[in-house]
């Protein structure tokens, strides 16, 4: 969920099976009549980082649009995946704060979701937020390796230990060895070598580093392209079990959270 001057924003689902960009001009009026602003973001995503705030009722001018996260339109309060790029910039803001459409009234929602990508995206938001997450079995709780085992258990999927010395590398590197991880009839394992992109549910995994040698994992939650991708995680922080499920941004060839060893794709 996000506020925008005390006026809530309720986040449907995030959406990424529809990556085209549509080129056209258009305008529209921020929040109007609605007394809120606009946060102007570099990608089309409420995870991504705002580069300002535009005021109420001002009119934006625009040259493309999207789809992108979906937020609850304020006018009608339905789901609005479009996101609309503003003009001469590589920024966006979401339609659903916006007074004002692209030529021909779009969809608001793409059509192309599979129910892959919907249960992906239902456990996803399920998931996010959650204080202290457990695994499965209700112990280590906060810690990255239980948020990717619960993961995986709301999509049916049971995750075996990491192995090794139980750090979260581990489940990448034992990756189909007999009761650790995931097995080949489960998942399928990339490596990454710097050029592979992920997608969406794709559990990814961190070597590990001078100050974390257990390594790290979490979920890709949306894939923005050019290497950036948000991923979903608990412990980013490394204060388990005083820790929530967030997300976060990154560049995947500098993480911030280790190199990048992989990661595991479901088959679901």
């Amino acid at each position: 969920m996000e506020t925008q001057n005390n006026v809530s924003m309720s986040v449907a689902q995030a959406t990424s099976c529809d990556t085209n960009i549509r080129y056209v001009n258009f305008s529209g009026v921020v929040g109007k009549d609605k007394g809120v602003t606009a946060n102007i973001r570099t990608a089309p995503s409420l995870s991504a980082a705002i580069s300002r705030v535009e005021p109420n009722n001002k009119t934006l001018s625009f040259d493309a649009w999207g789809y992108g996260d979906t937020v609850n339109d304020l006018w009608e309060n339905q789901p609005d995946a479009r996101w609309f790029k503003l003009k001469g910039e590589n920024l966006w803001v979401a339609s659903a704060i916006i007074y004002g459409l692209p030529p021909g009234n779009p969809s608001r929602l793409p059509s192309c979701g599979s129910t892959k990508e919907l249960r992906m995206n239902a456990a996803l938001d399920k998931l996010n937020g959650m204080y202290s997450i457990p695994d499965p079995d209700g112990n280590y709780r906060g810690e990255c390796v239980s948020f990717a085992k619960r993961f995986t258990q709301e999509l049916g999927v049971k995750m075996g230990p990491m192995g090794g010395t139980g750090g979260a590398k581990f489940g990448f590197i034992n990756f189909n060895q007999p009761g650790l991880s995931l097995s080949a009839a489960q998942a399928e394992k990339i490596n990454f070598t710097g050029r592979e992109q992920p997608l969406l549910g794709d559990i990814i995994f961190f070597d590990g580093t001078q100050s974390n040698g257990y390594g790290h994992v979490a979920v890709v939650q949306s894939v923005l392209g050019n290497n950036r991708v948000i991923i979903q995680e608990s412990n980013g922080n490394a204060k388990a079990p005083d820790t929530y499920v967030t997300r976060y941004e990154l560049n995947l060839n500098q993480s911030g959270r280790g190199l990048v060893m992989g990661w595991l794709r479901l088959k679901l």
